[in-house]
């Protein structure tokens, strides 16, 4: 259905049976997607700074529900429309420019685009490595625009106390 939204009104295919203001707000976030509102010199960083706050919020609302769908997949059977719709909504976004990145089970090392706000000791990790992401990174066009937060896990009985240090 959000494909349909980016061909000429002649060659779309019958909108399903959605409420008038919903189809119209996904036409309207279809819309801003494909070309951002201009920024002017003068209101430059402002304005800026609410289409990436915009983004962000999407995006984050976006991750969240994929991640209740797939804990609702696997424990019963959803209609192939749901996730289907999901799906399609996720490729329209990541072909806009939008990338929404989750970080669970990835090694931390340094220097990643998320912000660790806490450690916990978690039995059978052989490296620290993020066991929950809280919030996702977020890129516009390959430009971070928010940074994760995730929760990581040390192995057991490494000496460290849990939450004891941050590392970005």
């Amino acid at each position: 259905m959000i494909r349909q939204l980016g061909m000429p009104k002649e060659f779309r295919i019958d909108p399903p049976a959605w409420p008038e203001p919903t189809l119209g707000l996904l036409e309207e976030i279809f819309r801003l997607l494909q070309s951002p509102p201009p920024v002017s010199p003068a209101a430059g960083a402002a304005e800026s700074k609410e289409w990436d706050r915009f983004l962000a919020d999407i995006g984050t609302g976006l991750w969240r529900i994929r991640q209740g769908v797939a804990r609702m997949a696997k424990q019963q059977e959803l209609p192939k429309g749901v996730t289907r719709a999901l799906d399609t909504t996720w490729d329209v976004f990541s072909q806009s420019g939008l990338e929404v990145r989750g970080h669970d089970r990835e090694i931390v090392v340094g220097g990643e685009s998320f912000r660790i706000i806490t450690w916990q000791p978690t039995p059978g990790l052989a490296r620290e490595q993020v066991i929950e992401t809280i919030r996702p990174s977020i890129y516009y066009r390959d430009r971070l625009i928010q940074a994760g937060e995730v929760i990581a896990g040390r192995p057991e009985g490494n000496g460290a106390d849990a939450g004891s240090s941050e590392r970005m």
